[in-house]
């Protein structure tokens, strides 16, 4: 496990040693800069993963450090350490992270891990899509409009928060005043961020909160919980049923702003990087051309499909398809008109087959389609709807072809209960595959 390099800039020494203390037994080197030439000297030629700025000395270098880390060419976030009266608009805008002065060990760890864990999976998605040039911004608020849902049983309370958070365009409003119908609103309308009372009647916020990250489709919905009550158990207990920040009642105004403010970027990050994710993902196991399973995803699903018939005693099918005479196609017709050939049969085969099939791109224009639990008998018959769907399909240029339209050739397969090996299906497939090209194409056949 790599160590966490980190940067503290500012002349606070119990800050300093607050911040220390704090990441004693994590992960990571804390270096403090008490200077700009100090800074400078420590951040040369090195990977830096995050900055603490603290802001609060009157005319510190440390302010001028934020406008030049965030538009230099320097990618690392910044957390700003301050005391809400030090913050102002452009602090608030070019920062990753907040940590209120004095520093309260619980929520410094808060804000640490969850930077740092964001970074960490930038970072992992940069070097596994080989794009680092179109990093994910940290800071900035990008979509137009946030979904806020406040929970609390008093009105009085639900209203004072709106009032807080403004005549705000960029927010639209939901409220709930118990448990149910927070989980309600929360699973059908899917916030950007809750803002949740610990004491509620029925289910508690605690209760409440650990619901909402026990949900698939909320997990990575942020929530702010607030609370009355004193002392770090409240937090501690916040935690441990998944909530990722505190605020204490009374609620300043400047500091929910400036908490839900963070809570949304670092949503809106998080959500930013897994759009990445998937669509690297996607890179990663579809055909680009046909949108279709790729050879090296089919590989692997016909593997693992093998494997779940041999356990469960089941049947496994297998079509190997190839379009006839392409090469001639392609010669008379061009490559983008083969291209849209090979595009439309695959629709054709994806409209054909089950959910649970898998179809994919073999190589060229030969296509493969696996078929759990599926015998021989049920192997011949979606191989023969395939040849239909194809063969009565009017394609461009279709009557150019040698048999007047444009058609393919099947070779099936099928594994029995006990299982075979995944390659024996695919050349037993092929081999099938040869025959019906020799019985005069457009034809299924199967392996005996």
């Amino acid at each position: 496990m790599r160590e966490y390099q980190v940067v503290m800039a500012g002349r606070d020494e119990a800050c300093i040693n607050a911040v220390r203390n704090c990441v004693a037994d994590e992960n990571i080197r804390l270096s403090a800069a008490r200077t700009r030439e100090e800074f400078d000297r420590l951040t040369a030629g090195r990977d830096i993963d995050l900055f603490l700025l603290d802001i609060s000395a009157a005319g510190g270098f440390e302010r001028h450090l934020l406008r030049e880390v965030k538009v230099g060419p320097v990618k690392a976030p910044v957390i700003v350490v301050a005391s809400l009266f030090d913050l102002d608009q452009e602090v608030c805008r070019m920062a990753d992270e907040f940590l209120s002065k004095p520093v309260v060990p619980l929520e410094c760890n808060v804000r640490l891990k969850s930077v740092l864990g964001l970074k960490k999976l930038n970072d992992y998605l940069a070097d596994y899509t080989k794009e680092e040039e179109e990093e994910v911004p940290a800071a900035g608020l990008v979509r137009d409009r946030f979904r806020i849902l406040i929970v609390d049983d008093s009105k009085f309370e639900r209203m004072l928060l709106m009032h807080m958070l403004g005549d705000n365009n960029d927010f639209e409003i939901l409220t709930a005043a118990d448990g149910e119908e927070a989980l309600t609103l929360a699973e059908k309308l899917i916030p950007d961020l809750i803002i949740l009372d610990v004491v509620l009647p029925g289910l508690d916020g605690y209760e409440v909160c650990g619901h909402l990250k026990s949900m698939a489709s909320l997990e990575n919905v942020p929530v702010l919980m607030v609370t009355s009550l004193e002392g770090t158990e409240a937090r501690l207990k916040g935690l441990e049923y998944g909530a990722d920040d505190f605020l204490k009642k009374p609620v300043s105004d400047k500091e929910l702003q400036l908490r839900v403010r963070s809570l949304l970027k670092r949503k809106n990050m998080h959500d930013r990087l897994l759009e990445k994710y998937w669509t690297a993902r996607q890179q990663a196991t579809l055909d680009s051309l046909t949108g279709l399973a790729n050879h090296g995803f089919f590989q692997k699903h016909l593997a693992a499909e093998m494997e779940r018939a041999r356990r469960f005693r089941e049947p496994l099918g297998l079509l190997m398809i190839d379009v006839d005479s392409f090469k001639q196609y392609n010669d008379m017709n061009g490559h983008p008109a083969g291209d849209e050939v090979l595009k439309t049969i695959a629709v054709l085969i994806q409209k054909t087959v089950r959910t649970s099939d898998l179809a994919a791109r073999y190589g060229g224009e030969e296509f493969a389609v696996v078929l759990p639990r599926t015998d021989r008998k049920g192997t011949l018959v979606t191989a023969g709807k395939i040849l239909r769907a194809v063969s009565d399909h009017s394609f461009r240029h279709g009557e150019k072809q040698p048999e007047g339209r444009v058609t393919v050739s099947i070779g099936a397969s099928a594994a029995p209960p006990e299982g075979i090996d995944p390659q024996r299906l695919v050349a037993a497939a092929d081999d099938a595959l040869y025959v019906a090209k020799g019985a005069g194409k457009n034809c299924v056949r199967i392996s005996s």
